[in-house]
């Protein structure tokens, strides 16, 4: 519960060769780790978290949080934010479309910004919107 800067649901390892934001994940657990940064974090740990990211070292700062779970519903609180899947805009909430740049406004698919439900069945990913 509560509001954040950054979400990550991983279930490998690494979002890209330099940026190891779940060193804990094995792919066939079962598991989405999940690492939350809460929006309680000054712009310096922002950058520190994201400077040890590519170490994985992340997880040893006290303002990063980590879980993980096999399932997760995750519901906004408010009608502003991007959700983002493996790193391509999906969806805005009716707040925030209008300040996307013009050229992001026709690929974000029609979305409700409501809740998500996603679940790890026998090491793949799926993810229900209603």
């Amino acid at each position: 519960d509560g509001r954040f800067v950054a979400i990550w649901a991983m279930n490998v390892t690494h979002a890209a060769y330099d940026l190891m934001v779940a060193p804990e994940a094995e792919l066939n657990d079962g598991c989405f780790d999940i690492i939350v940064l809460r929006d309680n974090v000054s712009r310096a740990q922002v950058l520190a978290v994201f400077l040890a990211l590519e170490k994985g070292t992340h997880l040893d700062m006290p303002c990063v949080e980590y879980y993980k779970a096999s399932e997760m519903i995750w519901e906004p609180l408010c009608e502003e934010g991007i959700f983002d899947v493996d790193g391509e805009l999906s969806g805005v909430g009716p707040a925030t479309l209008p300040n996307l740049p013009k050229q992001h406004r026709g690929k974000v698919l029609p979305f409700a910004y409501e809740k998500v439900h996603m679940k790890v069945q026998r090491a793949a990913q799926r993810m229900l919107v209603p």
